[in-house]
């Protein structure tokens, strides 16, 4: 009997779920659509399509209202050929379909995206947001292990950012070049950049950017063996996080201290920040955080001998490096699953996810030998000084062109639908009901 009630709190928590949320976001979604019936100008509408893709977080929906955008756009740029405005709202709506695809693992797709963006931007001289899609190209070459174009494109990007005098990005971009180096081992190279990213946050007085700082900085006091400097770094950067409730800072700067007490061999204060971590990018629906202090959790279980909670972090981790096309994540999860598999007996996962680490490796450390060589090369002739976000607009487009504008009714459709389940659930569980009561009687 608990069984048959746990599968009935299911299904009414589905249908729950199809009667009141699918609906509420149709009428959101509606009344957006309504608004922009009533602006005559395309340039207006374009205006206030951008101000709701800022502000809406549901994914099915900013899609939507990006994708209109970009109709818009590409039909006025029919009329009126050349325009900076319209080719601007172009690129936009292609970056943020470019992020859009990288946050579900498809890096192809947004690469090409982000390409065609930073050639609009280029061609109309916006600088600023040139650099915003130059330093998501550099960021999604970097997560997937291309380290030669992601140096290219982190420059690009610093480059643009100070053409256009923008501080934040300018920050980002030092930030992103700083944990670049950092994974290639070059520390005194990313000290240099963290410190910049630090300098330039504490004249504009962002706080939360300081925090990121100050956690940043911490990690290259650990690893210069200034230990001491490196604690009071990331206590700094926790104290500025929790003043202000940024979550996702936060879940950085435990990791990172947790990542400091298990090398410290402190493994229950180490177990306490990795937990903390893991909680608030599953609160967030982090998927890259979630992998990442999943990954940093089962490293504490390991080392605390504590095998089958391990196996279980390293294995979640593993799928979402796998699923986010994460190389060096996959590589490292797949070096302690191999073990672990094999402690347990299980030789043929070991072997499998063996061979799996060999590969990654392999192909990893190919991709930094040839990112060293041209390194070198670039800096022999000054390239670096020659050519500084994410979040900023068809082959991959939601809606063809043309297609028939038909989204209104079918939102009211599935509003109907919507009624006329939560009727059946009534009747549903006066059915349920009644028979309970003869049962009882």
């Amino acid at each position: 009997m608990q069984g048959i009630n746990s599968i009935n709190l299911t299904a009414i928590r589905t249908l729950l779920y199809i009667c009141f949320i699918i609906p509420f976001l149709c009428f959101a979604q509606n009344n957006v659509i309504k608004q922009l019936s009533k602006i005559n100008d395309d340039s207006l509408k374009c205006v206030y399509l951008s101000k709701e893709i800022e502000n809406e977080s549901q994914a099915k929906v900013w899609l939507v209202y990006n994708n209109e955008l970009l109709l818009i756009s590409q039909k006025q740029l029919l009329i009126k050929q050349q325009n900076r405005f319209y080719n601007s709202c172009i690129a936009y709506a292609k970056n943020n379909l470019g992020y859009y695809f990288e946050s579900i693992g498809k890096n192809d797709s947004a690469m090409s995206l982000y390409f065609k963006a930073l050639d609009l931007q280029l061609d109309i001289n916006d600088y600023f947001n040139a650099g915003v899609t130059a330093n998501n190209l550099g960021y999604l070459a970097y997560n997937t292990g291309d380290f030669v174009v992601s140096l290219k494109y982190y420059t690009k990007a610093l480059k643009l950012s100070e053409a256009s005098k923008n501080g934040p990005l300018e920050v980002t971009i030092h930030s992103n070049l700083a944990a670049y180096y950092n994974d290639l081992l070059d520390s005194s190279s990313a000290f240099i950049h963290t410190k910049k990213a630090l300098e330039i946050r504490l004249k504009l007085k962002d706080t939360l950017g300081m925090a990121t700082s100050y956690n940043a900085l911490a990690t290259m006091y650990f690893i210069k063996g200034e230990k001491e400097k490196a604690y009071d770094y990331v206590y700094k950067s926790i104290k500025l996080g929790r003043s202000i409730n940024r979550l996702s800072g936060l879940a950085n700067a435990y990791s990172n201290l947790s990542s400091f007490y298990l090398k410290d061999y402190k493994y229950d204060s180490a177990l306490v920040y990795a937990r903390s971590s893991y909680q608030l990018f599953k609160k967030l629906n982090d998927l890259h955080g979630i992998a990442l202090s999943g990954k940093c959790l089962g490293l504490v279980y390991f080392e605390m001998k504590n095998f089958a909670e391990s196996i279980k972090c390293f294995q979640e981790a593993y799928n979402l490096s796998n699923r986010l096309a994460n190389p060096k994540l996959m590589s490292s999860c797949s070096n302690y699953l191999a073990r672990l598999y094999y402690n347990f007996g299980d030789y043929k996962k070991a072997y499998e996810y063996a061979n799996r680490f060999i590969s990654f490796n392999d192909s990893l450390s190919s991709l930094r030998y040839n990112q060293l060589v041209k390194q070198k090369s670039m800096l022999l002739n000054k390239l670096l000084n020659t050519d500084s976000i994410q979040n900023s607009p068809n082959e991959l487009s939601l809606r063809s062109p043309k297609e028939d504008d038909t989204r209104p009714n079918t939102n009211y459709i599935v509003i109907f639908a919507g009624i006329i389940l939560f009727l059946l659930l009534i009747i549903v569980v006066l059915i349920i009901r009644l028979k309970h009561i003869k049962r009882s009687t």
